[in-house]
């Protein structure tokens, strides 16, 4: 489909299966720049077991250090001009780099549609419409203010344009707590917090699937 999830105990074997679904999605065209998204502490890691598994691997292993300064915009063109078998980032570093305002824009403005869709069929089976139009009013404040910290504003080439389009998720629970809208109220089990973080990777995965159609 295009969209799994590995869900496997400590020493299952994650982190080697991530490293082959990379490479092999490389050398067999189905991806032309796979990138991993891993925890900050475990970039030095992910990037030794890469080179064990393919010694002559070309990978681009993106450091702390290659975040600061003027150093982002070498690392974003090194990331498009690169023809990478696998781009590794830390959880930070992805959150960093940015989306165009065009594309955020028109994603919010997609998300926003759906969410008012949800709340007008909500209304029309006969629930309190002014109770939903102020949930509509929060989530759609709430989308625009996670879009603002998404969108790109420091003149770097936009995330669409790095050529990205697989991205392998290492710990994906560290993106939890997506928004929502619901007709229910306090779900036992359900967060009422939601994430900049998720809005962040939600907004790239779906540019990818985009782009990949």
């Amino acid at each position: 489909t295009g969209n799994t999830m590995l869900q496997y105990d400590v020493g299952g074997g994650k982190t080697l299966i991530e490293i082959i679904l990379a490479k092999e999605s490389k050398r067999l065209g189905k991806a032309k720049k796979p990138t991993l998204v891993v925890p900050n502490h475990m970039l030095e890691a992910f990037a030794g077991e890469f080179m064990r598994a393919f010694p002559r691997a070309n990978i681009l292993a993106a450091t702390k250090n290659d975040m600061e300064g003027d150093k982002r915009k070498t690392l974003a063109m090194r990331i498009a001009t690169g023809n990478w078998d696998a781009v590794i980032l830390t959880h930070s570093s992805f959150s960093r780099l940015k989306v165009s305002s065009d594309k955020t824009e028109e994603f919010v403005k997609s998300e926003i549609s759906k969410v008012e869709q949800a709340f007008l069929e909500m209304s029309i089976e006969g629930n309190n419409v002014r109770k939903f139009e102020r949930a509509k009013k929060n989530l759609t404040s709430k989308l625009q203010s996670f879009a603002d910290k998404s969108v790109n504003t420091d003149g770097l080439l936009p995330f669409e344009k790095f050529g990205v389009d697989l991205i392998i998720v290492d710990e994906a629970d560290l993106f939890k707590n997506l928004y929502f809208a619901t007709k229910k109220s306090r779900i036992a089990g359900m967060p009422n917090a939601q994430s900049a973080r998720a809005f962040d990777l939600y907004l790239k995965s779906r540019l990818i699937f985009d782009l990949n159609g």
